[in-house]
């Protein structure tokens, strides 16, 4: 295993990784003895290499110490128009319901106006009990 120091090689073991007829990954640590204190097969190599690192960390307390990885880059995903123009819709949407709102506004101060003159035309038709007069 080569680059930075890696854990292995921290914790004083040796690390061998071979490929196999079969296409699979042997991994096998030694210590500083000669004794093999890790031989498993993995199917690929990356799976051979992070569970021995693992399995180092775990029996042997190396503390790590990992690159920092570069942050991913994600792809912009469409939420609708661009802010500049939200924005105006936005604007626009506002004028739109003040026009409404006056429009609005005028229609019940006239129906307001036509109901009050509906209630004076009623009131002096009926009599001061209510009722309507007639002969």
């Amino acid at each position: 295993m080569a680059g930075r120091p890696s854990e292995v090689t921290r914790a004083g073991l040796d690390a061998k990784l071979t490929q196999l007829r079969d296409k699979s990954w042997q991994i096998v640590l030694t210590d500083d003895e000669g004794t093999e204190v890790f031989n498993r097969t993995y199917t690929t190599e990356k799976l051979a290499k992070v569970n021995a690192r693992l399995w180092v960390r775990t029996n042997y307390q190396v503390a790590t110490q990992e690159a920092p990885r570069a942050p991913k880059q994600r792809k912009p995903r469409s939420l609708g128009p661009a802010p500049s123009h939200l924005v105006q819709m936005m604007r626009d949407r506002a004028d739109d319901n003040e026009e409404k709102a006056i429009g609005a506004r005028a229609q019940a101060d006239a129906l307001e106006a036509e109901a009050k003159r509906l209630r004076e035309a009623a009131d002096s038709l009926e009599g001061p009990d209510g009722q309507t007069e007639g002969p």
